[in-house]
């Protein structure tokens, strides 16, 4: 734990076991430590404190398949690039494998999404303080390059070694090792502007996104991106996912060079218009390209890229791109004066609900979509879009609040709470105002956007709809709870919180897929 603390870790989430009860021992009345009885939930709440502070932060399980359940939030951290730190305890190695109970094949259990150290029994004092520093150069590596580690330490009862020479502990010893250099690869790579598009992904540095943006807007290029990417940025184009549903737009603004810059931006959309350039050029420190089709990689900075480029595009390309993203705006603006019932898109338009020093966070599916296709304002967030799950999103908020210290308005699709239920527990810990707001459609409503939509079968084959009481779920949990069903009262009940409080908003489903669907149209 030293070496933890050494290198950077301000805060535990533990879930109690025998196997790990030497590091809940030391961990013990020290702040920033959180315990909670579910694994799966601990992890989600520490990758949330992760991306709300930078820092790593650290989740602490018992031996056995209690390892196994940190799994999906460990994915998470891979593919969002979080220093997510889980530490496993383990039975000496001469019991695995012999029927030892509780004991099981740790080491390396999260393949590719972390690197694994294995942390051996220390028979000897010299050999604990070793773990300490393997520890502190372990999570320096991760913090550097941006991965998950996993520390899996051994104990041998009786569990003595919180003990060893506890006098001569010390935080001090670990200085941090300088960020890997990752190799360039870009030679002979010049792409032309004069028709070309910049997709902006999450994982880029500020200070590179916001010369890019300066850098775009002085070619003439067009520069997409999305609300919680780009909140802090001038960046003009934002609803590219919406508006390039449309196959004559998509036409009319065909691409020959596309260059993205950081992650894939996720949408149907933008997919389409990648695939469709005749030139696609990745600048990215690693080098991501999901559609292994990419021949042009620079694994380096968007500056030293695209710096020493002297071709413009025509001002026309670039006001063609900020009109269809005007025409969007208006489509909606349009459905929405048309309908005036509860729905999604009236929820997400308007964000003026959510209070300015509050964090926000998304959660997936249907929400991060309608989030980033209507959502007025700059309004950054907090999502787990690196899987794109749909479990442990309460952990997640609830993790997040933790970790910063700060309010937290979490909104979350129904079946999104549902899988996380347990992590309402978590919810007596923080000290800022925790909102959990439930978009209730019935379940499964991106069921009907997808392709799903168009199989000739029974929708409850996909959507599967439930009949849960939110607010006494809630309220079951020592949350308070109310059932809204107008935009005043989801204003009300979220100014209103003053300690973990769950909104429930009644969604008119039929009503809102039909607006989606309108607005589609009038798109094409």
């Amino acid at each position: 734990m030293d070496g933890l603390v050494a290198s950077g870790v301000r805060h535990f989430f533990t879930s109690p076991g025998f196997r790990n009860s030497p590091i809940l021992a030391v961990l013990a009345g020290r702040p920033g430590v959180v315990s909670h009885i579910d694994e799966r939930g601990a992890a989600f709440a520490a990758l949330g404190a992760a991306k709300a502070t930078g820092s790593p932060v650290a989740v602490i399980c018992t031996s056995g398949t209690a390892v196994g359940n940190l799994l999906p939030a460990v994915m998470e951290a891979f593919h969002s690039r979080v220093p997510l730190v889980a530490v496993s305890a383990d039975r000496p190695s001469e019991l695995i494998g012999v029927g030892a109970n509780q004991a099981t094949w740790q080491p390396g259990i999260f393949g590719r999404f972390a690197e694994s150290v294995d942390l051996s029994v220390p028979d000897r004092a010299a050999e604990a303080r070793q773990w300490g520093d393997r520890a502190a150069v372990a999570v320096n590596m991760a913090k550097s390059a941006r991965f998950p580690i996993h520390l899996n330490a051994r104990f041998r009862e009786p569990f003595t070694f919180t003990a060893m020479e506890m006098e001569e502990r010390s935080a001090l010893f670990a200085a941090p090792e300088p960020a890997r250099e990752l190799p360039t690869d870009g030679g002979g790579i010049s792409p032309d502007l004069s028709r070309a598009v910049v997709l902006l992904g999450d994982g880029v540095k500020k200070e590179e996104r916001q010369w890019l943006c300066r850098f775009c807007r002085e070619k003439n290029v067009p520069l997409l991106s999305n609300t919680y990417v780009a909140a802090d940025l001038e960046a003009e184009i934002l609803r590219a996912d919406l508006f390039l549903r449309s196959e004559s737009i998509r036409r009319s603004l065909r691409a020959k060079t596309v260059i993205r810059v950081g992650a894939p931006l996720i949408g149907r959309s933008y997919s389409a218009l990648w695939k469709g350039a005749d030139h696609r050029v990745v600048v990215d420190e690693e080098g991501r390209d999901p559609d292994l089709t990419v021949k042009s990689v620079y694994r380096g900075g968007v500056r030293d890229f695209l710096g020493q480029r002297n071709s413009s595009a025509d001002p026309a390309w670039r006001d063609a791109w900020i009109e269809a993203e005007s025409f969007a705006e208006k489509a909606v603006e349009d459905g929405l004066r048309r309908e005036p019932a509860l729905t999604e898109w009236r929820v997400w338009r308007d964000l003026s609900w959510i209070p300015a020093e509050a964090d926000l966070f998304v959660g997936n599916s249907m929400p991060i979509r309608d989030f980033l296709w209507v959502g007025l304002g700059r309004r950054g967030a907090l999502t787990n879009r690196g899987l794109s799950g749909i479990d442990g999103l309460i952990s997640t908020a609830i993790g997040a609040s933790l970790g910063s210290g700060k309010r937290i308005v979490a909104v979350l699709g129904d079946l999104s709470t549902i899988h996380d239920t347990s992590a309402l527990t978590l919810g007596r810990n923080t000290k800022a105002p925790v909102v959990l707001v439930v978009l209730n459609n019935g379940g499964g409503e991106i069921f009907r956007v997808v392709e799903a939509a168009e199989y000739p079968v029974d929708e409850a084959v996909f959507t599967t709809p439930n009949q849960v009481d939110f607010v006494g779920l809630a309220t079951a949990f020592g949350w308070s709870a109310v059932k809204v069903q107008s935009m005043d009262g989801l204003r009300e009940a979220v100014a209103a919180a003053t300690g973990p409080a769950l909104v429930e908003v009644s969604i008119d489903r039929e009503r809102s897929t039909a607006l989606r669907r309108a607005v589609w149209e009038s798109l094409r």
